[in-house]
C-alpha cells in the first residue's frame, strides 16, 4: 500500500479531533488537560506533516475546513477502534478506580502500535528491531511500557526468547486496523486534492467471477491512472484473516462470512444463477415439470 514518509502522531490527531469536535481550541485543550499553546502547536505540526489546512480559525471558534471534514471521521474511527479493542475483555485493559477506557487509550502511542505490530508480524524481537531499525533494548522498553498501559502480559518466554501471546496478536491486529483508518484518511485528502496515488489490495477467491473483477479494475485505472491495484488470490479463510488484519482493502468472492466475523461487512454485488442446457432430442425436452431428482438421472 502507498506509504507516506511521515505520519502524524496520535497526540496530534487527538488534539485535532478534540478541537474539531468542540469547534474550540480552548474547550479542546481543557478536555485533553493541555494548555492552549500546546494544542495550537500540535495542530500546526499536524497541518505541516499533511501539508494542508485542517482548521479555519475564526473569532467565534475553530472549524474544520473541507479537507479537515474529510479527515475528521477517519480520525474518530481510528480512536473508536482503539477503544473497542480496550473494552474487549480478551485483549483490553483491566480498569480500576477512576481510570477509564479513554484514559488508557490516551496513553497508547505510535511507538507502541508500531512495536507491537512488528513483533507479532516478525515473530521475534530481533527481526522486529531490524524492521523498525531500532535497538532491541528500545523495542523491549516499548513492549513493556505497553504491557503496563493495557495491564496485560503480551509476551511469553519460549526457548528462543520472548514471543507474542494470542492476546498480543489480537490487540496488534485491531490496532493495525485502527491505524489503517489514518492511511485511508490521508489518501482521501489527496483524492480530494485531485491526487490519487493509492494502492488498493484486493483479495480474490478463484472462480468468483474474474471477468467482472478485471473489468472493474480496468475501468477504475482508466479513471485513476496514477493509482495501482494489487490482486491477491487465495483460499477464503486466509484472505478473510488478511482482510481483518488490514492487509487487504476488500475481498471479492462468494458471500460466506462466518457468524463470528462481526467486524466484516458483506455487500451483495450480483447473483450468478445456474442454467442447464440440453439438445432438442434430449429426453428432458418431453418432460413438463423437471425436478432435481429427474435431473440427477443424467450426467
Amino acid at each position: 500500500m502507498h506509504r507516506r514518509p511521515h505520519f502524524p502522531s496520535l497526540r496530534q490527531l487527538r488534539a485535532f479531533e478534540a478541537v474539531a469536535r468542540n469547534k474550540s481550541i480552548g474547550v479542546g485543550a481543557k478536555e485533553l488537560g493541555l494548555s492552549q499553546p500546546a494544542v495550537t502547536q500540535m495542530l500546526t505540526q499536524l497541518e505541516t506533516v499533511l501539508a494542508v489546512t485542517l482548521l479555519e480559525r475564526r473569532r467565534n471558534g475553530s472549524f474544520p475546513t473541507p479537507l479537515g471534514s474529510v479527515l475528521l471521521p477517519r480520525v474518530q474511527r481510528l480512536f473508536a477502534h482503539v477503544q473497542s479493542a480496550l473494552r474487549d475483555p480478551v485483549v483490553g485493559a483491566s480498569l480500576s478506580g477512576r481510570e477509564t477506557t479513554k484514559s488508557v487509550e490516551n496513553k497508547i502511542t505510535d511507538t507502541h502500535i508500531r512495536s507491537l505490530t512488528a513483533v507479532t508480524e516478525c515473530g521475534s524481537f530481533a527481526a522486529a528491531a531490524r524492521r523498525l531499525k531500532i535497538s532491541q533494548p528500545s523495542l523491549h522498553r516499548s513492549a513493556r511500557d505497553l504491557e503496563r498501559v493495557v495491564r496485560r502480559s503480551l509476551y511469553q518466554r519460549i526457548a528462543r526468547g520472548l514471543a507474542p501471546t494470542d492476546q498480543a496478536r489480537e490487540l496488534a491486529r485491531r490496532l493495525k486496523v485502527a491505524r489503517r483508518e489514518l492511511e485511508y484518511g490521508i489518501e482521501e485528502i489527496r483524492a480530494a486534492q485531485g491526487i490519487f496515488t493509492s494502492r488498493i489490495t484486493v483479495g480474490n477467491i478463484p472462480h468468483s467471477g474474474s471477468h467482472l473483477l478485471s473489468t472493474t479494475i480496468t475501468r477504475f485505472l482508466t479513471s485513476y491512472p496514477s493509482a495501482s491495484v494489487h490482486v491477491v488470490d487465495g483460499p477464503y479463510e486466509a484472505l478473510l484473516d488478511a482482510l481483518r488484519a488490514g492487509d487487504l482493502d476488500l475481498l471479492f468472492g462468494v458471500l460466506r462470512r462466518p457468524a463470528w466475523a462481526t467486524d466484516v461487512r458483506e455487500e451483495f454485488l450480483f447473483s450468478n444463477p445456474y442454467a442447464v442446457f440440453v439438445g432438442r432430442q434430449h429426453p428432458l425436452t418431453r418432460v413438463r415439470k423437471i425436478t432435481s431428482q429427474r435431473l440427477a438421472r443424467y450426467g
